[in-house]
């Protein structure tokens, strides 16, 4: 996903929307739908004391339920893909094969407090918390050695979330948001000819979001 061609879109149709007040209701519920990209970045440990780096980066999606307790602070539940990792690369002449696919999944609870800094701009910011599974399956052939290994993983890292949101209209709001998470760890067991290792992941992400009130 290019995301400076997606930001630079997303601001052209909040400027061409107009001044819309978030003149909302102080209190109900609404629904949310997000796209957006997320990474994780970690590092890898072996029982040899050998350490290497581990970064993958992949499109996600959320949908869920928001409820406005009131005008400064917000609860929200949403399900979805934080992400999903593929890489294929096969070179036929050296008989050559590498394919890994990570996958994460799962529930996302956030706080959020909310200030209005203008008739139709909000910021909001607070603690969001990650309940999911992630998965590894990776294939390696190398000079006739097979390499394999499917692992899964349930994790519930903390973090926290800040964002703005734009009304587009006094139901709609167009949010762009930030989120980043403690590292969790992920012991990988011995596979296929493969050595067992720790790997330590730490994931963020960023998404667009629309919130529509019912």
């Amino acid at each position: 996903m290019n995301l400076t061609k997606l930001t630079l879109s997303v601001f052209c149709v909040i400027f061409s929307a107009g001044a819309f007040a978030q003149a909302k209701d102080e209190s109900g519920f609404y629904g949310i739908g997000s796209f957006g990209t997320s990474s994780v970045k970690g590092t890898i440990s072996t029982s040899s004391g050998s350490a290497g780096s581990a970064t993958s980066q992949g499109n996600g999606w959320q949908i869920g339920l928001g409820y406005d307790i009131n005008k400064y602070l917000a609860f929200e539940g949403t399900y979805g893909q934080f992400f999903k990792s593929v890489s294929n690369f096969t070179n036929t002449s050296s008989n050559y094969v590498n394919n890994d696919t990570t996958n994460a999944s799962g529930f996302t609870f956030t706080l959020l407090g909310k200030a209005q800094v203008s008739e139709n701009v909000r910021l909001f910011a607070g603690p969001s918390l990650m309940m999911g599974s992630v998965s590894d399956d990776q294939y390696k052939l190398d000079s006739g050695k097979v390499t394999a290994r499917n692992d899964s993983k349930s994790f519930n890292p903390i973090g926290i979330v800040v964002g703005a949101s734009f009304a587009l209209d006094n139901k709609t709001d167009l949010r762009l948001s930030y989120g980043t998470y403690k590292s969790f760890t992920w012991d990988h067991a011995a596979a296929t000819n493969s050595s067992a290792y720790s790997e330590t992941d730490k994931i963020s992400s960023l998404y667009f979001s629309l919130a529509t009130k019912f």
